[in-house]
């Protein structure tokens, strides 16, 4: 097996992949466990903190460890499958508030940024990643203690159809559970956590449309935050965990028709 740890807040991520499935797909699991510590292949141990083995679909693992994901690699799914299955670890794991976001790092500014499904986030977040941003993570954003930690996890871009992929950062091409074809994008600078959010963005792509960038307020921005709390462990605690996100960080609705455009208005706006 071949094993990647993490440490977060005191607590030990282990991640055990199968070795022929690792040597098969090497590019991918070590993109996948960038923010991790790689050792050289261990044997699972009994009573390992907080584990997670993968493998493939036909092996039968006996281990004592906590999460199980089977991939089956005829299937065209299997990596956005693989990539959802590790998000719902990742969960259980650090027990903290998650939301759906994904976060970047640009000009020195921490942006949030919370959209809807088909706002463009991710895409908007591929973006701003090429001008020298510091990607955290996309889809799920993991507030533990008050740190808002990421996986580094590939970007999935919806694929437009143009098959010169002549990013250097193209990792490799899968499908989601809707069936849309995605290309996974590997970003350069990635960071594993950041104490303090600058600004919470809520991105909305609009075809056509004049863009803008309006400052809302807290109030308002709590809402919106609310609505994209995808788990939490204490009720209490995921209250706190948004009151002091709005509490410190600026609130901006944003309307754009491309991500060029919505780069020059957060340029000018907000960073």
């Amino acid at each position: 097996m071949k094993k990647f740890q993490r440490e977060i807040n005191k607590i030990t991520i282990n991640i055990f992949v199968e070795t022929i499935l690792y040597k098969s797909e090497s590019i991918l699991f070590d993109a996948l466990f960038k923010t991790f510590n790689t050792s050289i292949e261990e044997k699972i141990q009994e009573g390992t903190e907080i584990s997670c083995v993968i493998c493939r679909k036909s092996d039968f693992i006996r281990a004592a460890c906590d999460h199980v994901i089977k991939c089956d690699v005829y299937d065209e799914k299997w990596i956005f499958l693989l990539m959802s299955d590790l998000e719902m670890f990742y969960i259980a794991a650090l027990q903290g508030t998650v939301l759906h976001a994904s976060c970047v790092k640009v000009k020195n500014r921490v942006l949030l940024l919370i959209g809807e499904r088909y706002a463009g986030k991710t895409t908007l977040t591929k973006y701003l990643v090429e001008q020298n941003g510091e990607y955290l993570n996309d889809d799920c954003i993991y507030v533990v203690d008050k740190s808002y930690v990421g996986f580094g996890m590939p970007l999935p871009v919806r694929w437009d159809g143009n098959k010169n992929f002549n990013s250097t950062d193209f990792l490799s091409k899968t499908v989601d559970t809707d069936g849309v074809v995605r290309i996974l994008y590997k970003p350069c600078m990635i960071a594993k956590s950041y104490n303090k959010i600058d600004a919470v963005i809520f991105p909305k792509y609009i075809l056509k449309e004049d863009g803008f960038v309006k400052w809302i307020s807290k109030a308002e921005a709590f809402k919106h935050i609310m609505n994209s709390v995808r788990s939490y462990k204490e009720m209490k605690t995921m209250f706190m965990d948004l009151h002091d996100l709005v509490r410190n960080a600026a609130c901006y609705r944003m309307v754009y028709a491309d991500s060029e455009t919505a780069y020059k208005m957060l340029c000018e706006e907000v960073l």
